[in-house]
Parts: structure tokens; sequence; C-alpha cells
């Protein structure tokens, strides 16, 4: 049965994380004063590592192509930029292998 849940990211430039397989991103916001995202997940899925990029208005930004914009969120004097990188065994089969 689907579910959502909730990961906390730190504030910084890439943070590595496990959700089950499958997993859709919802939303990302501040709750509690920490950087949260929320997920629509099956709980009975086998488990895989991701990684969220944080990125601050105004810092270098790396290549973005790979990557899924989840929001961007307003914390006090400060604005984050969330991305997922896109999974590889996604991107392998969007690919042109023809």
């Amino acid at each position: 049965m689907k579910t959502i849940w909730k990961t906390v990211i730190p504030i910084t430039d890439e943070f590595e994380f496990i959700w089950p397989a499958g997993s859709v991103p919802l939303t990302v916001q501040m709750q509690h004063g920490e950087l949260c995202l929320w997920f629509q997940c099956d709980p009975d899925n086998s488990v895989e590592t991701r990684t969220v990029l944080v990125l601050g208005t105004g810092n270098p930004a790396p290549n973005l192509d790979d990557t899924d914009h989840l929001g961007s969120v307003q914390d006090r004097q400060f604005v984050w930029h969330v991305f997922l990188k896109k999974d590889p065994k996604m991107r392998w089969l969007e690919e042109d292998h023809g």
C-alpha cells in the first residue's frame, strides 16, 4: 500500500538518502526550521539511494541537466533551490540506444 513519507534534507550542497524504489517526490518545504522532502512511496519496495542538491540563490550551480527541480524554499533571508539527480537506470532507458 502506498503512503507518504518525509525525510529531512540537510542544507548542504549534495546529500544522499535512501527511499523505497519507485518513490515520487511531492514537495519540499520548511518544517520546524528544517528543509524537508515529502514523497509518495510503497514501503514494501526495495530501497535505492538517491541524491539531492541544495543550492542557495547566487551560489555557483553545477550542471543541472540530469536533475529534476523539486522546488524552491524560503528560509528567513535565504532561498534554497532543491534538485533531485535523475535515477541512472531511468536515464539509460530515456536515451536512444538504437
